[in-house]
């Protein structure tokens, strides 16, 4: 986060920090060599090679990430907000704007703070509130206020948008809009979900990697088709346990674990083929 400079200006960095094209490849190939390097450990122990592949690409991905994160910030390639002369403006990526995302500004007084509204829909059933429709962007004046800053925001990290406000010194919240098909409308105040952990936010990416990792362990903890279809089940079933404990809707949850099973079934099942080929006895 930028302080100010001659012109006033702070500069407060909301967006997603994305990988380049050559470093996303990098981390692809050190994930790929620890993991077949990893499975070739837990078969041949004693090899000291294995070992040695294994620590030096887990160390590059780890160098990788940590170098992303830590190096000077290209301003021009993350979406941030602007503070200057009371007044506030959205700054998109250069990724964003060649997709049509355009700055936005509006007045911003001293004591002034920022709310993300996100509307939200039904899903599955009536009532869910599951989907989410679109995210706003709304200036709270000192005399409470709303003035629209920016309808649809597509590149925003919650997290660290609220993170970084803080630390400036301006309020944020972030507010669950819900208007139900009889006429109802809600808004809830769920900024706090954004600050502590959450599982809801694991969840998902624990569903969804769940069918290779597991895979890869059932095939290297035995050959049999049986029991790595048994690990399998049960492995899937105690992950969908855990979604829907995550929930608030039941029913919506279930859903969402249904439609999982064919994407994590096939990963499972090309986890499982690739070790036993390329480890055959």
């Amino acid at each position: 986060m930028d302080g100010p400079n001659a012109n006033s200006a702070t500069r407060i960095p909301v967006g997603r920090r994305l990988f380049s094209l050559p470093t996303l490849a990098l981390l692809y190939i050190s994930f790929i060599v620890a993991l077949l390097s990893f499975v070739f450990v837990l078969k041949q122990p004693q090899e000291l090679g294995g070992w040695l592949v294994t620590g030096v690409a887990i160390v590059s991905a780890w160098a990788l990430i940590y170098r992303n994160l830590h190096h000077q910030r290209d301003w021009d390639g993350i979406t941030y907000i602007q503070l200057q002369d009371e007044t506030i403006a959205y700054i998109p990526s250069r990724m964003m704007r060649r997709q049509g995302c355009a700055v936005a500004s509006a007045p911003f007084p001293a004591g002034s703070g920022l709310e993300c509204h996100i509307a939200t829909g039904d899903r599955y059933f009536t009532g869910d509130r599951g989907q989410m429709l679109l995210k706003s962007l709304w200036v709270v004046q000192p005399d409470g206020t709303r003035h629209n800053l920016l309808s649809d925001v597509i590149d925003l990290n919650l997290r660290t948008m609220l993170t970084n406000l803080h630390n400036r010194g301006t309020s944020f919240r972030v507010i669950k809009l819900y208007d139900g098909q009889a006429g109802e409308h809600s808004e809830t105040d769920i900024t706090d979900q954004y600050i502590r952990p959450s599982r809801q936010r694991r969840t998902p990416i624990l569903l969804g990697t769940s069918g290779l990792w597991l895979g890869v362990l059932a095939s290297v903890l035995s050959h049999s088709a049986v029991y790595v279809s048994g690990i399998g089940v049960l492995g899937f079933t105690t992950m969908a346990v855990f979604s829907l404990h995550s929930e608030t809707s039941r029913r919506s949850a279930l859903v969402h674990v249904v439609t999982l099973i064919p994407s994590y079934a096939a990963g499972y099942a090309f986890a499982v083929v690739a070790v036993w080929y390329i480890f055959k006895r």
